[in-house]
């Protein structure tokens, strides 16, 4: 977390001359190569400003927070604030582990499980965890006895892991990738990142002014489908219906 001195595009830039794509290179192999996700942010756009005037304005996002993978499978639903202050011409970047989360209602979704499995619910992390401590516990007793627990709890703990690598691999909508391989982070990481780009983060008002919470995205957004589907009650329709050809004649209306 801090400042990086760079963007990842030209999308992270207000003001001033375009880069060129291949300047940008650098930074985004540095954060792919290294796994890195970019954590999503509330308030403005930008954490930098060169404070001039005008057209003169420059305004780009040159702080950021990043995280690995597994730091979020942990903390998943994190957020950094990007904070504008008088002192100094960064914004200060505030991350929130616990956000209060919005839960709006959730389409229908058909979990793949369910036809091996009709008991199926949710991932099966929890599962995962009571077997471990199962097979624990069977371990720490008389071998002889627990021989057969055993087996059958490494039975049930492999066909846990399956569950969850065929939830995270549906979710994640990644078809190349046989049901069989072992890639639950990468299927977990490809979920974080479609909800990411599906996630609206900033929305500019009609006013110039941008959005700075989840709250004013939604009531502009509110705003906005309201006025277009609001009619204005015009009377006047002349001018517009001169310039459509007539198909059906007063004699057919007869």
């Amino acid at each position: 977390m801090g400042d990086f001195n760079d963007i990842c595009s030209n999308g992270e830039k207000w003001g001033g001359r375009e880069r060129s794509e291949g300047s940008f290179r650098d930074f985004n192999n540095f954060i792919a190569e290294n796994e890195l996700v970019d954590i999503r942010f509330v308030g403005v756009p930008w954490t930098w400003c060169n404070t001039w005037e005008g057209e003169r304005e420059v305004k780009e996002r040159l702080d950021r927070c990043l995280r690995s993978v597994g730091w979020m499978q942990i903390y998943e639903n994190v957020t950094c604030e990007h904070i504008e202050t008088e002192a100094s011409d960064h914004c200060l970047l505030m991350v929130d582990t616990k956000p209060q989360q919005r839960r709006g209602k959730q389409r229908f979704f058909f979990d793949h499980r369910w036809a091996k499995n009709k008991a199926t619910e949710g991932n099966a992390k929890v599962k995962i965890q009571e077997i471990k401590e199962q097979l624990k516990t069977a371990r720490e007793a008389d071998e002889l006895r627990t021989k057969g627990v055993i087996t059958n709890l490494k039975l049930q703990l492999s066909k846990a892991y399956k569950d969850e690598e065929l939830y995270w691999s549906q979710k994640s909508r990644s078809r190349w990738l046989k049901e069989g391989d072992k890639n639950t982070a990468y299927f977990h990481q490809s979920v974080m990142a479609k909800r990411k780009r599906n996630r609206i983060n900033i929305l500019q008002k009609t006013d110039g002014e941008w959005c700075r919470s989840d709250q004013e995205i939604e009531e502009e957004m509110c705003k906005h489908y309201k006025e277009l589907f609001t009619s204005n009650n015009p009377t006047e329709f002349d001018d517009v219906l001169q310039g459509i050809q007539c198909t059906i004649s007063n004699l057919m209306n007869a």
